[in-house]
């Protein structure tokens, strides 16, 4: 489990202007919750959070000006309509006695045999949802696929999970497969049934354009 520090601020200034501010500045607005504390609003640089985030890091050692320091959870990270900058974070409080829950990615390793046969690798589970104490979170599960040949799947019972760690998941979801082998007759006519698709569907008129700041919620900050 990678552990980050992240130092805060209160953070007083609240709304959907105030936060775009903050933003404009490379600031991240957030809220700590959880063990039956108040909730407090914080903003955090976006520079440090990222930094954290590229770590792998779930538990944060979390510093917050006037308070004292605390164990906490990324609980929800909200990004913007593209999906590329995060615009407000929530944590959880916790401590190294709690059972959390977190998704953890799922690592194929090995080069399937049926990929040798020409077939087709899909991941159709990429993330498992799983259950721990904060010290016990793995950086990643590690599944080995070199002996699946195609038409052979493994499910999230295939995966072994460390010490400590259960999984929320159904026990028969199917986290990866080999598909036969996709002939060129096959590939042509499903993009055929695709552009047919794509020329079919209706127009959506009568929408009048969103102006800056509509449809932003302010609950969230």
């Amino acid at each position: 489990m990678h552990e980050a520090v992240i130092e805060a601020e209160p953070r007083t200034e609240k709304g959907t202007k105030a936060c775009r501010r903050l933003r404009s500045k490379g600031m991240i607005p957030g809220v700590v919750y959880g063990h039956g504390e108040p909730c407090v609003d914080i903003v955090v640089s976006g520079h440090d959070l990222q930094h954290a985030l590229h770590t792998g890091a779930h538990v944060f050692d979390f510093k917050v000006k006037g308070r004292t320091d605390e164990k906490v959870l990324v609980k929800d990270i909200q990004y913007d309509s593209l999906g590329d900058t995060i615009v407000h974070l929530d944590l959880q409080r916790v401590s190294l006695t709690d059972t959390v829950e977190v998704t953890v990615p799922i690592v194929l390793v090995g080069v399937a045999i049926g990929s040798v046969h020409k077939g087709v690798v899909d991941q159709p589970l990429k993330e498992l949802h799983v259950a721990c104490t904060p010290e016990r979170i793995p950086d990643e599960l590690r599944l080995h696929i070199t002996d699946l040949d195609i038409g052979m799947m493994l499910a999230v019972k295939d995966i072994a999970l460390p010490e400590g760690v259960v999984t929320t998941n159904a026990a028969e979801q199917v986290v990866v497969t080999v598909h036969p082998p996709v002939t060129e007759a096959e590939a042509e006519a499903e993009e055929e049934a695709a552009e047919v698709e794509e020329a079919v569907e209706p127009e959506v008129i009568g929408g009048a354009p969103k102006t800056e700041g509509e449809g932003e919620e302010e609950t969230a900050d």
